[in-house]
């Protein structure tokens, strides 16, 4: 299945989504497209694998493996990883929480980590947010690949329409403890 995205006369971005037999999702590869609609920005593939669907076709648990990678101009295909997401589903097959690693320009090198919990975060019966709030923590990483210091703390409020409607940061000094 295709799908295209337009903003206004130009393309934003376009979707390959394959389905397994049951007609579930099971890989999404998405182009990004620039304000031309013509220049590619990113690709993102979603891997539907550890993701459980009951018999209707909803989530209903499991894991969105989620890759997003620099689209490199030169070579005009998919370049360096810039993010990586593990996105968990709870059995109403809402997000109860998501972890996000982004690199540095070459793929390889972790700059950050961001924690994302859904716990605080109401959902309708369509999985639509209707207010509540969502919690981010993103850490430095340190050279050798592990998690350091804390950079953020942010809680984002959302109105019954699903809107954001206040954000609160608080970022951290390089020792993680100290509010800058």
């Amino acid at each position: 299945i295709f799908f295209s995205r337009m903003f206004g006369n130009s393309t934003r971005s376009h979707a390959i989504i394959s389905f397994n037999a049951d007609g579930e999702p099971t890989i999404s590869v998405t182009k990004n497209y620039g304000k031309d609609g013509t220049t590619i920005l990113s690709e993102v593939v979603a891997d539907f694998a550890a993701v459980q669907f009951d018999d209707e076709g909803n989530i209903v648990g499991g894991d969105l493996d989620q890759k997003t990678y620099r689209w490199d101009q030169a070579s005009n295909k998919r370049g360096t990883l810039r993010s990586h997401a593990i996105i968990s589903f709870n059995t109403d097959g809402n997000p109860s929480v998501s972890v996000t690693t982004t690199y540095k320009k070459d793929g390889t090198t972790p700059v950050e980590r961001t924690y994302a919990d859904f716990a605080l975060v109401n959902f309708d019966e369509e999985n639509n947010i209707v207010g509540g709030i969502l919690v981010q923590d993103t850490y430095r990483m340190n050279d050798d690949g592990t998690e350091g210091t804390k950079r953020s703390h942010v809680e984002i409020e959302f109105n019954t329409e699903g809107n954001p409607k206040k954000s609160t940061t608080t970022n951290y000094k390089r020792s993680g403890i100290t509010p800058e």
